[in-house]
């Protein structure tokens, strides 16, 4: 039972993962269509540094 509930709490953080990237994909790709700058790497770094401890 434990060895599920822990499998169980991996496949939530995957797939918790899995959609901050998404997230990060379709806004690098609005940003990338506005052109690039400055702001467009500060925008990309900061949530890119968040998602990684999680």
């Amino acid at each position: 039972m434990r060895y599920t509930k822990v499998m169980s709490l991996q496949d939530v953080r995957t797939r918790e993962v899995r959609t901050s990237r998404d997230v990060l994909e379709v806004e690098c790709s609005r940003l990338s269509m506005l052109g690039p700058s400055s702001h467009f790497l500060e925008g990309f770094e900061k949530p890119r540094v968040e998602v990684e401890p999680r």
